[in-house]
């Protein structure tokens, strides 16, 4: 309670922060009216099982033939942003997730014996089929053409929302194909094609294709490109902050402790190599290029070049990690060196006499600061939806439906409150004070760089971020510099917590989802209680 009394500014502030975050943000999720926080009736898993029923009905195999599937979640990256920034998306949404959503649970079923692939859509939001490319189903008894156009129209129809117009754009009898525009007042020039091939025996498939104005494709284009630009730019500057940390300790041999940042390094590499091996679906979707609703082409029978590309992708992300924790574990040291003797307050060791109070200080802080930060946010983003008029889409990569197992990816939130406060606010700081001379420049360039890293989000314009995580870091800079780097880092990690809660909640709420949340917003104060006690016994057994 004696923070509390002590820091009652701060706590106002975190309220104010909560009430902000919770009337923009959070409320808005709550009720639905957020579009990028759908519900999705199934998961993952429960796709690939609902895919599997669907396979094993349509072509009457027994319950003995054996079936294997894998899903990965898929969205209309394009479609999305379009509609997004044409002010329809919520309306879109709300008409389209029963018919032609814009999201998709994309399952291959495998029968285990022949080797057969299947490729099954699965409708997150009624758990259904929506598409489908049913192998070995050829088609042998050609229908007419206007028995061939009346299946498609039939299926298409079926598949749209009420208030869509359905012409027809193409058939082939020969091949068994035919084609439907479906388009709707909702879509605003955006429109979807329906291709159905079928038989007298079958309807075999049901693909959907979207299509988008093409000055919004080369808007988008162009967007995607500076980013991916800045992005790089961005990744090469924190790379050089690393390397500028490994150097300066390589001259302060005599003067580094080698011990400071181990830990942390230690739990950054391992939370992140975990989140890499997670992400799997993810990384499958990638290298079969079907995260942004492209087509799925069926896989072949030898699938030797698909697990060389994963093995490959996860050696070199995990590589990459580990380069990464190297960075962070030499940021810490030095500047842990370089904050020594500095006006803002130290970062205590573990031998020293006031290291559990300073760290349960600091996660109360954290937690207060956390709400703060989010309010912080909330007021940035209502800011460049009106000054920038921002619009977003859809990044299926690295969404929680793309993971083996969703509730880790809350680890993912240490990760980036360890290593980011100490390349960007621990190092970056004082080394740049070194060369600017003075501390705002200083501060200003360390979250410059550490917004550049951020850029290459589906948030539009691309410049976007980049302001709003600049600001982000003047406040994180702020905390650091007259709270400590121990505040900083839980006040990172609980924002990053309860953004990534959020995530898994509101994607697939449920009782497990919640718990999971509640379980990791109460291990930041968890980790300080029983980090405090243990201290406590050595002092007194010292």
């Amino acid at each position: 309670m004696n923070i509390l009394k002590k820091h009652r500014i701060l706590l106002l502030g975190a309220v104010i922060g909560f009430v902000l975050f919770w009337v923009l943000q959070y409320a808005p999720t709550l009720s639905g009216e957020n579009a990028e926080a759908t519900r999705h009736a199934i998961s993952r898993t429960e796709a690939e099982q609902a895919a599997v029923n669907f396979v094993r009905e349509k072509l009457g195999l027994s319950p003995e033939t054996e079936l294997r599937a894998f899903a990965v979640y898929s969205a209309e990256k394009e479609a999305f942003g379009y509609l997004y920034k044409e002010g329809l998306i919520q309306e879109a949404v709300d008409t389209l997730q029963t018919a032609l959503p814009l999201e998709l649970y994309r399952v291959e079923v495998k029968e285990a014996e022949s080797g057969t692939v299947h490729l099954i859509d699965m409708n997150p939001y009624t758990g259904k089929a929506a598409e489908w490319q049913l192998s070995g189903d050829q088609v042998r008894a050609p229908l007419s053409t206007a028995e061939l156009e009346r299946i498609g129209r039939d299926m298409t129809e079926s598949m749209v929302a009420s208030g869509a117009s359905v012409r027809l754009t193409g058939a082939d009898t020969e091949s068994g194909e035919v084609r439907y525009t479906v388009e709707h007042e909702a879509l605003s020039g955006a429109y979807a094609t329906v291709t159905v091939r079928a038989d007298s025996s079958e309807t075999h498939s049901v693909t959907v294709e979207w299509f988008v104005p093409e000055t919004y494709t080369a808007l988008a284009e162009r967007q995607d490109y500076w980013s991916s630009l800045l992005g790089t730019v961005g990744l090469g500057l924190s790379a050089a902050l690393q390397l500028a940390a490994i150097i300066y300790v390589l001259t302060q041999l005599k003067q580094v402790r080698f011990s400071r940042g181990s830990f942390m390094a230690l739990v950054f590499a391992v939370f992140y190599c975990a989140i890499n091996i997670n992400m799997y679906p993810g990384i499958k979707g990638t290298l079969l290029g079907i995260l942004n609703g492209e087509a799925y082409t069926p896989a072949s029978g030898d699938s030797t070049g698909l697990i060389a590309g994963l093995i490959s992708a996860l050696l070199v992300t995990n590589t990459v990690t580990l380069f990464m924790a190297i960075g962070t574990y030499f940021s810490a040291v030095a500047g842990d060196r370089l904050t020594a003797g500095a006006k803002w307050p130290a970062w205590p060791s573990w031998i020293n006499g006031e290291f559990g109070r300073h760290l349960a200080s600091s996660v109360w802080k954290g937690y207060l600061f956390a709400f703060v930060m989010l309010g912080f946010q909330s007021i940035i983003y209502l800011g460049a939806e009106s000054g920038f008029r921002t619009w977003y889409s859809i990044d299926a990569m690295t969404s929680a439906n793309n993971m083996l197992f969703p509730y880790l990816m809350p680890l993912l939130a240490w990760c980036a409150a360890i290593s980011e406060e100490a390349v960007y606010r621990l190092f970056a700081i004082p080394a740049l004070k070194k060369i600017v001379r003075f501390t705002f420049p200083a501060i200003l360039l360390s979250s410059m760089i550490w917004a550049l890293g951020h850029v290459q989000y589906p948030v539009y314009p691309f410049y976007t971020r980049f302001v709003e995580v600049t600001l982000i870091g003047l406040a994180f800079a702020y905390i650091f510099l007259k709270h400590g780097f121990l505040t900083a880092v839980y006040a990172h990690a609980v924002v990053d917590i309860i953004w990534m809660g959020i995530s898994i909640t509101s994607s697939t709420p449920s009782v497990g989802s919640w718990t999971a949340f509640a379980l990791y917003l109460a291990t930041p104060a968890a980790i300080a209680l029983a980090v405090r006690s243990l201290h406590r016994r050595r002092l007194r057994h010292a």
